[in-house]
């Protein structure tokens, strides 16, 4: 009966464990207008498509929008993503971080709204991003 026990509770805390590492990459951004008004050093977190690289770990990429679920949009808004050698990248390698990729970028905004990031979660090939408003 004590081994059955333990090894329930050892299945749920692993159940638990998932859920929780789940939750934590799920792709809920900021708002566009809201990265666009954000004062320097305010958290951010924006789901992006990089479009260029314009330096070591320097990108100019296009603001997403949710469509719903795994669907995006591209706005019109381009904002500058700051990657450095010890940001955190999840679902993928920083090699993958690339004109194309699509990533959920979590980090600090400075005064020309470029965006510094602390964790990116590489999103390419787990969501659909349409065109739509360039």
């Amino acid at each position: 009966m004590a081994v059955t026990l333990a090894g329930v509770a050892a299945v749920a805390a692993i159940g638990f464990d998932v859920y929780r590492r789940a939750a934590g990459m799920r792709a809920a951004t900021t708002a566009t207008a809201a990265i666009l008004a954000a004062t320097p050093g305010e958290g951010i977190k924006a789901v992006v498509r990089i479009a260029n690289s314009t330096g070591p770990g320097i990108y100019t990429a296009v603001l997403l929008e949710s469509s719903g679920g795994a669907d995006y949009r591209e706005t019109p808004e381009r904002v500058r993503v700051s990657v450095a050698a010890d940001t955190t990248v999840i679902m993928g390698a920083a090699d993958d971080i690339k004109p194309g990729a699509v990533l959920q970028v979590s980090g600090m905004t400075d005064a020309t709204h470029a965006l510094h990031a602390r964790q990116v979660v590489i999103l390419s090939g787990y969501v659909r991003v349409d065109p739509g408003r360039k």
